[in-house]
């Protein structure tokens, strides 16, 4: 099973945050979202706030039940590094 590095900054947990942030527009406690995956309470945890590495087959199921598309997640944290990098970057 091949598992998203966790890093500060990192696709991963710019991913683990777009999934956080749809977890709290929702009506999921984290532990029926753990309930409805099969997983404990503190993996989600762990997943949501990038204290674990979420493997891929982990990010796929947390993303269809908070009804996400995993490309589109992606496509949202990699946008969120992009711009975090160009206003990193002092103008020349």
């Amino acid at each position: 099973m091949v598992a998203l590095p966790v890093q500060a900054g990192g696709v991963a947990s710019a991913a683990a945050r777009v999934l956080l942030e749809r977890k709290n527009q929702t009506d999921w406690s984290n532990r029926q979202l753990a309930e409805s995956l099969g997983w404990s309470r503190n993996t989600v945890d762990r997943y949501l706030h990038g204290e674990r590495v979420m493997p891929l087959d982990a990010f796929y199921c947390l993303s269809r039940v908070l009804e996400l598309d995993p490309a589109r997640v992606l496509q949202i944290a990699i946008a969120q590094i992009a711009a975090t990098d160009r206003s990193a970057t002092p103008a020349s």
